[in-house]
């Protein structure tokens, strides 16, 4: 059982690594196109999450409510 913990967790770090790193690259193109590096984030975000791509499922997004207040808070205080 703690072999199988193990690797779910370490999947979902593995995830959620991939994600940033795959959100960073595209906030990047989305600016080099003039469009503004908050909304190339929110525009991902949206994509990963349950409603397109469902990369990051609805029982992960639980658990991630923390991560997801911190960066609403960041993009709010970077918008201004």
């Amino acid at each position: 059982m703690d072999t199988l913990n193990n690797l779910i967790t370490s999947n979902i770090i593995a995830t959620i690594g991939l994600l940033l790193i795959v959100s960073f690259l595209g906030s990047k193109i989305f600016q080099r196109f003039g469009i503004p590096q908050v909304v190339g984030f929110i525009i991902l975000g949206v994509l990963h999450g349950p409603s397109v791509f469902n990369i990051i499922h609805m029982d992960l997004s639980a658990d991630l409510i923390l991560i997801s207040e911190i960066a609403l808070g960041l993009i709010g205080f970077d918008m201004g």
